[in-house]
């Protein structure tokens, strides 16, 4: 299996063909839902609701109908026009069968059929195409007191004719897209987000830091704006931000200052909540992991990042990954410190490897960080946020996409202030 770029970083993609088999390619995404294996399927069968003949027609369909053949079958028809000229819609017409396999798990197929109550082309000179489906449902324990379920979908067709196999195989990632229209029309991340962010809160009264000033110190020793800075291309309101990269090595820098709408508490707990599915979606992160420390109490984890790296010059730039040291510390009730810093065993490795690219197994390369967080009370309800980043990231690349990629870095706090704001 090929891994494929997902519009969804919640949904993972995969392709691969049979040896000797059909040209089009096989196509395998997995996600988890927050449903039910019943309501998962449940809401994959209904395929005829005024929503989805809503859609069908909006992307080209021509017709799609539903013809129940008992308890545990359907027969499925669907007409599809993709609009080009030279291309004669498609036709399929299907059997799909589901069945329990176990109280946890749930499978529906879908394969060709002929039957003579939808005749070949429906008098229309529409070309009968062909496909296959799985889909397997799994059920998870609840998070949140909410039903989860594992569901893995795999697709293959073949739209007949004169068709080249590059072109049906492009289709493929579209057709996987389906599976994060149901994640979406189940989607509860604001719920469970909101349930851990409760828990790191109430932990949070419980702990008061000592040592202030030698907090506020290396905050500002990180946030010393750099000689030579600039403006970042984009701001979000009236966020003060300043970028800085050197022509040659590696290095970046930014800062960034902001008002949010929400509590100091609030926003430090979504901060610290570094593995939240909101914090995934507003970093983009290709994954995110945190193992909190076994001893010394407080607030200290290890956390580690996987970003990709957007080229301004169309380029593929490899993905870097960050392993660093994650530590929170609260000083009375109106002021929050959040550090990030890579940890002294991966900046020795780094430094043995500088003037050569020190790349993980999966091709990945290894970056290194320095990030310093204030959270400052403004009262109301609102909380001044200062950030400031150090990176360094594992091989020399053009000036332009090292301000692009701290710029990324800026926008996720600008993010965050959006995300509060909405919450509102």
């Amino acid at each position: 299996w090929k891994e494929l770029k997902s519009p969804d970083i919640f949904v993972t993609m995969e392709s691969t063909h049979e040896e000797g088999g059909s040209t089009a390619g096989i196509g395998r995404a997995v996600t988890i839902v927050d449903a039910s294996i019943e309501d998962c399927a449940a809401w994959e069968l209904a395929r005829v609701t005024r929503e989805r003949m809503k859609d069908h027609y909006k992307w080209g369909g021509l017709g799609k109908s539903l013809l129940k053949l008992n308890n545990h079958s359907d027969l499925f028809y669907n007409v599809i026009d993709f609009g080009v000229k030279t291309l004669a819609p498609r036709e399929w017409v299907s059997k799909v069968v589901w069945k329990m396999v176990d109280e946890d798990t749930m499978i529906v197929c879908f394969e060709d059929v002929i039957d003579d109550r939808f005749p070949v082309g429906a008098g229309k000179g529409y070309v009968r195409a062909s496909s296959g489906c799985l889909w397997k449902y799994e059920r998870l324990p609840e998070v949140r007191g909410l039903p989860q379920t594992r569901v893995t979908y795999i697709q293959q067709a073949n739209l007949k004719g004169l068709i080249p196999s590059f072109v049906a195989n492009s289709k493929i990632v579209g057709s996987l897209e389906y599976l994060s229209k149901m994640r979406k029309n189940f989607d509860k991340s604001l719920e469970i987000d909101a349930g851990n962010r409760a828990e790191v809160l109430k932990a949070m009264e419980q702990k008061q830091d000592s040592g202030r000033s030698e907090a506020l110190e290396r905050f500002e020793l990180l946030y010393e704006e750099k000689q030579g800075w600039e403006r970042p291309s984009w701001s979000f309101g009236k966020a003060d931000s300043k970028i800085y990269a050197t022509n040659f090595g590696r290095e970046a820098w930014g800062s960034t200052s902001l008002q949010v709408r929400g509590g100091l508490g609030e926003i430090a707990a979504f901060i610290w909540d570094f593995g939240s599915r909101s914090n995934m979606e507003i970093s983009g992160d290709l994954e995110r992991t945190f193992e909190d420390a076994k001893s010394g109490g407080g607030f200290k984890r290890t956390v580690k990042r996987r970003q990709q790296l957007e080229s301004t010059h169309g380029l593929q730039h490899k993905d870097r990954v960050f392993t660093s040291e994650m530590s929170m510390h609260l000083f009375g009730d109106d002021e929050v410190f959040i550090f990030l810093s890579s940890s002294s065993q991966n900046m020795r490795r780094g430094s043995r490897a500088r003037g050569s690219v020190s790349e993980g197994s999966d091709g990945s390369i290894r970056a290194f960080e320095k990030v310093a967080i204030r959270l400052k009370s403004s009262g109301e309800g609102r909380t001044k946020l200062y950030f400031a980043c150090d990176l360094e990231l594992g091989i020399s690349i053009s000036r332009s996409a090292k301000l692009a990629f701290i710029e990324q870095r800026l926008d996720e706090m600008s993010d965050i202030a959006i995300y509060f704001q909405r919450l509102v």
